[in-house]
């Protein structure tokens, strides 16, 4: 079986099994077949409802869990859950911190992204950050604020409304903690849930409510 070398040096098969489409059931025959047989990519994804499928499949298997190159994907409603990540990695039959630090950090990282690699890294006590009180406040390097509106904004003046409050909030958190923006984003999530962002630098740096508001609708109307 072909394999190509990721970035860490680790040797991944090019080929595997999916399990879209198919039931719990079948997702754990098959996933635990394949194992049996030598393959040892699986993919998944929550949206498939066959993730714990497939972390049974895993433990019955008897395969060592580093051989083996688990894939998942989070819905994209799910990102904004606190315990969407935790969710995921029981489903996949990681439920303590001594079977994360010993899971393959590539593979985390294939399945939740950054944070998988960190909560790798964090298992096995890797942290470059400085140690520093808990009673030092940490630097702010953004302020921002987002909402779920009640319904969907299809005009522009609902939109500037929508803007304003939310400007109102940051320029308010800016000015508690003396600071200014040198910079605006925003992010517009639509109904299917697709995220589209813009960003710009200020002219000057601000913390005027209107100036973020009117930065902030320049931005929008470009996503319009």
């Amino acid at each position: 079986m072909k394999e190509v070398t990721l970035n860490n040096g680790v040797q991944m098969p090019m080929a595997g099994i999916g399990t879209f489409l198919l039931t719990p059931d079948e997702a754990e025959a098959s996933v635990l077949s394949a194992l049996q047989c030598g393959c040892r990519l699986i993919d998944t994804a929550n949206a498939y409802l066959n993730e714990k499928a497939v972390g049974r499949a895993i433990k019955k298997s008897g395969v060592n869990r580093k051989d083996i190159f688990p894939e998942t994907k989070l819905w994209p409603s799910f990102y904004e859950q606190p315990d969407a990540v935790d969710k995921t990695l029981r489903r996949l039959g990681i439920g303590t911190i001594g079977q994360l630090a010993v899971f393959d950090r590539e593979r985390l990282f294939q399945a939740l992204g950054k944070m998988g690699a960190q909560l790798h890294d964090y298992a096995n006590g890797l942290d470059t950050d400085p140690v520093r009180s808990r009673y030092e406040e940490e630097m702010v390097k953004s302020v921002g604020n987002g909402t779920t509106f009640p319904k969907n904004l299809t005009t522009v003046e609902q939109v500037r409304g929508g803007i304003a409050v939310l400007a109102d909030s940051v320029a308010t958190r800016l000015r508690h903690s003396g600071l200014y923006a040198g910079g605006v984003q925003v992010t517009v999530r639509d109904p299917q849930f697709h995220d589209r962002s813009r960003q710009m630098q200020l002219s000057a740096p601000t913390h005027l409510i209107r100036e973020l508001t009117a930065a902030a609708m320049d931005l929008t109307h470009q996503l319009w």
